[in-house]
């Protein structure tokens, strides 16, 4: 099995806890027709709203303004993106295991969504804790090739289809336990358009309400999209049209974003470095790059934060997987 348990575990002060998340049970509701739960409602200051003390209106959804560098620039978001980590360490769940990505991991940090090699075969692994991995089964037409996701409350997976036009999304009804069968329906008119541009989508990510949906588009160069939950599909997409994102010929690929979705994590091609950047609100363009990096300078790959941004789940050269917790001196 992968990654057989182990009775060591982490003492309080180095291990996810409970507290670490941001799930809760005074939800949205279930998104009808979607297959996606939405678990946890967002703050009010992430929302498409005001901002807190800038005393502006966003503009309607889908219409992105590019900041000026004469503008007034807000404080960093509470996840602060220039944030150092510790030196990570690896959980005893996942001790041995040796991972070519990380895909996911829910805020909790009590499920990891990984690739592996068995063989010369690609698989999916999933590791609900405190179990061992599970291989989920892929149906034809989907592969690990583009990515996948797993939603904050680990009952909903999106899955990338072997071409990379678009993406499909399949359901378990608690935590723990196989998913049903997948269904393109929710990203329909994002499929549909990638289709019909000759483009290919990656990388997806789930905001936690499963109301919002990032993902990486590449042709020439990539660039990444955000799309809203509207009537049991993502619709209409929008492109985060920040220059050091956008219009390159070097990938930038989305890795996460913070609960607030104000905190991004994205892979660069060019210096090939894990990278955050940050926005004041959802409606704005990110601002500031900055590398990602521990006490140690290692190079950290796949980076997911967790809950209240205390933690970042990440793997190394290696594939080796590990936990860092925010160094606040």
């Amino acid at each position: 099995p992968f990654g057989a348990k182990t009775d060591d575990r982490f003492d309080d002060d180095d291990v996810p806890s409970d507290d670490d998340s941001k799930l809760a049970d005074e939800d949205a509701g279930q998104l009808s027709g979607s297959g996606l739960d939405a678990s946890v409602a967002l703050p009010d200051a992430a929302v498409d709203g005001v901002h807190p003390g800038d005393g502006t209106t966003p503009p309607p959804f889908g219409d992105i303004k590019v900041t000026r560098a004469d503008a007034a620039t807000p404080p960093p978001p509470e996840c602060d993106p220039r944030a150092k980590w510790k030196t990570g360490k690896t959980p005893p769940e996942l001790s041995g295991v040796v991972t070519n990505a990380v895909f996911d991991v829910t805020p909790n940090g009590e499920h990891w969504l990984v690739g592996m090699t068995e063989g010369a075969e690609e698989q999916l692994v999933l590791f609900d804790f405190p179990g061992a991995g599970t291989v989920v089964p892929l149906p034809d037409g989907y592969s690990t090739e583009h990515g996948a996701a797993l939603s904050a409350d680990a009952r909903t997976l999106v899955l990338s289809r072997v071409d990379g036009r678009g993406f499909g999304s399949a359901t378990r009804d608690a935590a723990l336990g196989a998913f049903g069968s997948v269904s393109a329906t929710p990203f329909q008119e994002l499929n549909d358009l990638a289709t019909q541009r000759l483009v290919k989508l990656s990388n997806p990510a789930l905001n936690n309400a499963g109301t919002r949906f990032y993902y990486t588009q590449t042709a020439v160069g990539s660039d990444l999209f955000q799309a809203r939950l509207t009537s049991g599909r993502f619709e209409p997409q929008e492109q985060l049209n920040t220059d050091f994102l956008s219009g390159d010929s070097h990938f930038k690929v989305l890795s996460d974003l913070s609960d607030d979705e104000l905190t991004l994590l994205y892979w660069d091609e060019r210096p090939e470095r894990s990278a955050s950047a940050w926005r004041s609100t959802v409606s704005l363009p990110f601002l500031d790059p900055t590398t990602l990096s521990t006490q140690t300078e290692e190079q950290v790959l796949d980076p997911h934060l967790g809950g209240s941004c205390t933690t970042l789940y990440y793997r190394n050269t290696a594939g080796a997987l590990f936990v860092a917790k925010l160094n606040t001196k």
